[in-house]
């Protein structure tokens, strides 16, 4: 009887142990169950925040629209830089008179009165070939008219030419320089410096030497040093 006690009592504990266990696993589990569910829900909120948060400028349409239109801007910007440029790099000449074709023409900035004639066909038969300096840079704007020989020997233009600017005088500012190689006495002693002894000391040398091939060859003439060449050179010249 009391061997049948005791194995009661030990069943009885095994059974309570056992039912103790359960317990604690299924406390485990739903620990365990609890955790996987709790961090899933953590990932579906990140994700979901993660979808509401606003895209960057790089991401969204409406940046890229707006980087479009400052690409535009400042290639339009370029454009008329390069236009005005353009525009600034050319004049607008009227040529007229004894050439082949008078007109308004186009040309580069830095052309001279010969690429104006040439533009407009060449001259005439009839053109003064030398009133013009040909040499001369055109400006903006400037009016060109060639006359015929006889005007240019009588100085004389239309009146429609001297009414558009032209001087009647010619198309080259006149020179009031003094030739040192066909001056007489008189006209070199107009020279700063130079008296009459001068003035003839250079006649002189002309008469043995022949004319002066540079404006610095006065020098060689006896008694003009480089100060007193310095005071004429503005006031003279050789052709």
């Amino acid at each position: 009887m009391k061997e049948k006690v005791i194995r009661v009592l030990a069943l009885a504990g095994l059974c309570l142990f056992l039912a103790g266990c359960g317990k604690k696993q299924e406390g485990v589990w739903l620990l365990a169950d609890e955790t996987q569910g709790a961090g899933e829900a953590g990932e579906e909120g990140t994700e979901e925040r993660k979808g509401s948060e606003p895209q960057t400028a790089d991401q969204t349409g409406g940046a890229d629209g707006t980087g479009g239109a400052g690409e535009t801007a400042v290639s339009g910007a370029a454009s008329d830089a390069q236009e005005s440029d353009a525009g600034a790099g050319t004049v607008y000449i009227y040529i007229c008179g004894e050439v082949q074709n008078p007109g308004v023409y186009e040309l580069a900035r830095g052309k001279r009165i010969c690429d104006a004639v040439e533009a407009a066909g060449g001259l005439t038969e009839a053109a003064a070939g030398d009133y013009w300096n040909l040499a001369q840079v055109l400006t903006d704007g400037q009016m060109i008219y060639v006359p015929t020989k006889e005007q240019a020997a009588e100085r004389v233009l239309p009146e429609d030419a001297a009414g558009m600017g032209v001087s009647a005088s010619g198309g080259q500012q006149e020179d009031e320089r003094i030739n040192i190689n066909t001056a007489a006495k008189e006209q070199l002693m107009e020279l700063p410096g130079i008296g009459e002894a001068k003035a003839e000391s250079i006649l002189a040398y002309r008469k043995e030497h022949g004319d002066f091939s540079t404006p610095e060859e006065l020098m060689n003439v006896p008694g003009i040093k480089e100060n007193l060449f310095q005071k004429v050179e503005e006031h003279i010249r050789i052709r």
